[in-house]
């Protein structure tokens, strides 16, 4: 069955509760989404540690972000804040 929602103003979307009732969401629950065309994807995770590890190791991987190209990134903006405060 299909649903209508609205976004608000501050983006945010009430699922109806139909939807949240059948798939177990409560008011501290997480979502995963993603964009497939011009579809939005929705998927119930539990939000604890492992599952949104996973998450972030797989978006790196596709993106093919390393651990230490991550670390040097990060190691250039924290110079420029240094030398930007006149360190």
């Amino acid at each position: 069955m299909s649903y209508v929602a609205k976004i608000t103003s501050k983006g945010q979307l009430t699922l109806p509760g139909t939807l949240r009732k059948n798939l177990g969401l409560s008011k501290d629950s997480y979502v995963m989404v993603d964009a497939v065309g011009e579809y939005l994807l929705m998927k119930k995770i539990k939000a604890g540690m492992e599952e949104i590890t996973e998450i972030f190791e797989n978006e790196a991987k596709k993106k093919n972000i390393t651990k230490e190209n991550l670390l040097k990134i990060l190691g250039e903006i924290q110079k420029k804040k240094w030398k930007s405060a006149g360190y």
